[in-house]
């Protein structure tokens, strides 16, 4: 009984897919006319291929909204066709792991896999591979501005040096992105070049970038340089104080988790220690109770 109603499930899941693809609704006016003053975020991405034609034909049948992870793919240069079928991937590979091990149990000889769970343990293998994708995400790109962070403050840190040298500010900024590599580096590179390209500020192209990926440093960076205005003496001792305030908030954060890391293992270690001292007493505890 179970599997008819397995297959059935399976089968109109199939066809409403079918379905929705020839009934696609269209964009909702107001969102397309929002989306005409925002910049387009460009991501550099090499998955492509069958993966990406996938991802977007999957996107335009079941109209997924992923606006609540914008920023992180952003930041990890991912496009949303990419990550929604690594959903997909991650779902079906826990959904098939509790058929696998019923299969291997068949083969062997030993019932490691109920069939009345079978079921449940694969819904809930889906439902678990589809969030753990998004988990995985938002650690990465956590891990990302960490790293964007540290990068932050030694980018300005080359500036002011540079600036106290008697380089403009818009060459410091330029000679400072080129002297280091990397992702962060890349992307100093990249909003300079736009903000000569659009005859803008580098401040205000800083404030877009880090808005669109969610670097809220560089945020605070380019409302305090804004504020500074264009002289070369306040931007100058700008840029040293945001340096050492970002510096200090880095020290801080690396601290914190130094401090964290060491109190988780407080308790690994003590069962360490309790599992010793039962080893070393077990011999005398049973010669005592055996008399």
């Amino acid at each position: 009984m179970i599997y008819p109603v397995f297959l059935g499930a399976l089968g109109g899941l199939g066809m409403w897919f079918v379905l929705r693809g020839f009934v696609q609704p269209p964009a909702p006016l107001r969102s397309a006319l929002e989306g005409l003053g925002k910049q387009r975020r460009r991501v550099v991405s090499n998955q492509g291929g069958l993966s990406q034609r996938v991802g977007v034909w999957v996107m335009s049948v079941t109209g997924t909204d992923m606006s609540s992870l914008e920023t992180d793919l952003a930041l990890l240069e991912r496009s949303e066709a990419y990550h929604l079928v690594q959903r997909i991937q991650t779902a079906c590979f826990y959904g098939v792991l509790p058929l696998a091990v019923m299969v291997l149990g068949q083969v062997v000889g030993v019932t490691l896999m109920p069939l009345p769970l079978l079921v449940p343990a694969v819904l809930v293998g889906l439902i678990a591979g589809w969030f753990i994708t998004d988990v995985q995400l938002r650690s990465r790109a956590k891990s990302r501005r960490r790293e964007f962070d540290a990068n932050l403050v030694t980018y300005l840190q080359l500036v002011s040096v540079l600036v106290s040298g008697g380089a403009g500010v818009q060459q410091a900024l330029s000679d400072a992105a080129g002297v280091g590599d990397g992702w962060a580096f890349s992307l100093f590179k990249r909003l300079l070049g736009d903000a000569r390209i659009r005859a803008v500020s580098p401040w205000e192209s800083m404030d877009e970038y880090g808005v669109m990926l969610g670097l809220d440093s560089l945020v605070d960076l380019a409302a305090t340089m804004q504020l500074a205005g264009t002289s070369g003496a306040h931007v100058r001792e700008t840029l040293v104080t945001k340096s050492n305030v970002l510096r200090s908030s880095r020290i801080t954060e690396v601290e914190r988790d130094a401090a964290g890391t060491t109190t988780a293992m407080a308790g690994p270690t003590g069962l360490l220690m309790a599992g010793f001292v039962v080893l070393v007493l077990y011999p005398a505890v049973a010669a005592v109770i055996s008399l």
